[in-house]
């Protein structure tokens, strides 16, 4: 009896062991399959670009700056170069020739943007900027419509109001010898624009307005580092969701204020109350034709928020930056615009579109801070073009903020100098090298809105103030790569008021 219980001992010892070394090389094969194989692809394939760290990919460089990063990786691995994130690839392409094939020649075989997460969240998910096939064309069909030149004129009163607010309180600083952080006070005139626009909520007498605002601030501050972890590592979500509490209580509370709107607007329909001629209106009555669903209505006014807050009070904030640090070129917008005043009496909505030098000093504000730093695109199907092989199972990466700053296309590209986009510079030179409002059918739905907005706002405020670099001026200008290229700090000038 002894010996037979020595023997099922051993032999359970036997078992245990293999059962141990079993376990450690499925583990091995699995962690070997899922983490060490991917990151081979590019490798394999003969495309360069920076060595990838096991389970994480490229993504402490990514941290360190995504836009510094595409620039500083084209200029050691080319035009095309790969990157990951986790072991998630992106193939990205900076040559402009390659790039207008996929995004405008050949879009039908990358249609559609690449989400960071498989599930995307309420109401992002019914937004035009994630829709995709069908639903994406009729969605982008009835904004097209509402973005309109016609219909931009039925609210360009709103533009003028927040801008004239903005004037004021720039003559209010200049008076009192104050500065402040131009960030803050773009932010204010952007939002207020947005929630009269997209939401038909006035800032001075709608007590949804301020929670509006304070409700966006809290998506725009949430951590962008736990994001990116969450990204890599879905399953990880649970343990941080302390960390998105407030911002899904922003996104419920946006959400559901619209919904309220939209149910206000019909009462007022049926009643025979003229409602505001706003984006949302719009909307609804797209949707009376059936044409667009109520989720859908919030998803597009969410991303209107998202999209044109933080996008264009920055853009604001850089050409006040490169004014103010230029003031020679601010010199000659004011002579253009004072003579404008003049010569009209107003700066109106056909007048700030004819202020040509205006026009340069904007783009080459965009070329050099361009809002969407980064995009991508899905490849439907693998293809090859101009020698570059793209796999359906690799996004392409659109490094915008490195082709904006690549010396092959912008001679001396940290250089700002407006006359870059003098008519005969822009002829002589490649389009496609300029996408601030990305390019092709999926650009930026909101880019007429933006232009007139950010074009108006210049015009009224160098009109009304003048602005020069101070002791608290930061030079060079720190930037993040968030949603939106955003300046790192406060961003402070001097305001003195014009006489």
């Amino acid at each position: 009896m002894e010996q037979i219980s020595k023997t099922f001992d051993g032999n359970a010892l036997v078992s245990t062991g293999t059962l141990a070394i079993i376990a450690v090389t499925c583990a091995v094969y699995l962690f070997y399959t899922s983490y060490v194989i991917p990151l081979k692809l590019f490798s394999k394939s003969g495309i360069k670009g920076p060595p990838p760290t096991l389970i994480v990919g490229n993504l402490s460089e990514f941290r360190k700056g995504l836009h510094d990063s595409l620039v500083n990786n084209r200029r050691k691995y080319g035009k095309v170069f790969g990157t990951f994130l986790g072991t998630q690839p992106t193939l990205w392409v900076g040559d402009v020739d390659i790039l207008k094939i996929i995004m405008v020649k050949e879009f039908h075989q990358f249609p559609d943007r690449v989400a960071l997460t498989k599930t995307l969240p309420y109401p992002i998910k019914h937004s035009v900027l994630f829709a995709r096939g069908e639903d994406w064309k009729r969605i982008r069909s009835i904004l097209t419509a509402t973005f309109s030149a016609s219909k931009l004129k039925q609210i360009f009163y709103i533009v003028e109001s927040a801008c004239n607010r903005c004037v004021e309180k720039l003559e209010a600083l200049s008076e009192n010898e104050e500065i402040a952080d131009m960030k803050v006070i773009y932010g204010n005139l952007t939002m207020e624009v947005i929630v009269a626009s997209a939401f038909g909520v006035q800032l001075e007498n709608d007590p949804r307005a301020s929670k509006l605002i304070n409700y966006a601030n809290k998506i725009f501050n949430s951590v962008p580092t736990i994001q990116l972890i969450v990204a890599l590592i879905p399953s990880f979500q649970p343990f941080f969701r302390f960390f998105f509490r407030e911002r899904q209580e922003s996104t419920t509370y946006i959400a559901n204020t619209v919904k309220g709107i939209i149910r206000e607007r019909r009462e007022s329909l049926k009643n025979g109350t003229r409602c505001n001629r706003d984006l949302l209106q719009l909307m609804i009555e797209a949707s009376e034709d059936g044409k667009m669903s109520d989720d859908e209505i919030v998803g597009q006014a969410y991303i209107f928020l998202i999209a044109g807050y933080e996008t264009t009070a920055n853009t604001l904030t850089y050409a006040t930056y490169l004014l103010a640090n230029h003031p020679e070129v601010q010199d000659k917008l004011y002579k253009e615009i004072d003579k404008t005043y003049q010569d009209k009496g107003v700066i109106d909505y056909e007048s700030v579109s004819e202020l040509q030098y205006l026009d340069m000093v904007l783009s080459e504000t965009l070329r050099i801070y361009p809002p969407a730093h980064a995009v991508n695109r899905g490849v439907s199907k693998d293809v090859t073009i101009n020698g570059v092989k793209l796999l359906k199972s690799v996004p392409v990466g659109i490094p915008i903020y490195g082709i904006h700053h690549d010396p092959d296309y912008w001679p001396n590209p940290e250089q700002f100098r407006p006359e870059r986009f003098t008519p005969e510079e822009k002829q002589a030179r490649n389009p496609s090298c300029y996408m601030p409002f990305g390019m092709g059918p999926r650009n930026c739905i909101g880019m007429r809105l933006a232009l007139i907005e950010a074009k108006l706002a210049l015009a009224k405020v160098v009109k009304a103030v003048e602005f020069s670099a101070i002791d608290k001026t930061e030079i060079p200008l720190k930037l993040k790569a968030g949603v939106t290229l955003s300046p790192a700090n406060p961003v402070y000038v001097g305001i003195k008021k014009r006489l």
